[in-house]
């Protein structure tokens, strides 16, 4: 029943994740790897990623941040600050960097 629905819904939104990741999570459950795969990969093929983003706004200015983006003009100094005000009280909190940040 699940596959079904799982496979209707994919049908009606091909764009949008849910369908896939309900589908791929049937056939996990059920040990069913390979099916899994076929899930998976056929949702990098449709499903388009929306990147990341944070905003902040710091007297009245709003400024975005994307994931990975550097280009802002302060950016040393942004980074600087994150590090000496937010690493350590975070790393307290069970915080591990799967990458550190320069």
């Amino acid at each position: 029943m699940a596959d079904c629905i799982g496979e209707r819904l994919i049908e009606l939104q091909p764009s949008s994740s849910g369908a896939y990741l309900l589908s791929a999570n049937v056939h996990a459950a059920r040990g069913e790897w390979d099916e899994f795969a076929q899930v998976r990969k056929k949702m990098e093929r449709h499903v388009k990623k929306v990147g990341s983003l944070s905003q902040i706004e710091v007297k009245g200015k709003d400024h975005v941040f994307f994931v990975g983006d550097r280009s802002h003009p302060k950016v040393t100094e942004i980074y600087g600050l994150l590090r000496e005000t937010l690493l350590a009280p975070m790393r307290e909190m069970g915080y591990v960097a799967l990458k550190e940040v320069d």
